[in-house]
């Protein structure tokens, strides 16, 4: 991970928040679309599983590692 640091750096600069935020929001509306509001009651664990591998997804694609 610290070489990929400067990686990051480059290409984000101080400005990594927002892409990852929109990253995450992405990944949340991506996994949650799969779900009405009574699963997403009754299959809470399911839902936020998915959820977690989701973004995990997004965030090693960036080259963060992520610990499962």
């Amino acid at each position: 991970m610290p070489d990929k640091a400067a990686d990051i750096y480059d290409k984000y600069q101080y400005n990594y928040f927002d892409p990852w935020s929109q990253k995450i929001q992405m990944a949340l509306k991506q996994t949650t679309k799969d779900y009405n509001t009574e699963s997403m009651f009754e299959e809470r664990a399911v839902v936020t599983a998915a959820i977690k591998e989701e973004i995990e997804s997004y965030l090693e694609d960036e080259g963060c590692e992520v610990s499962r």
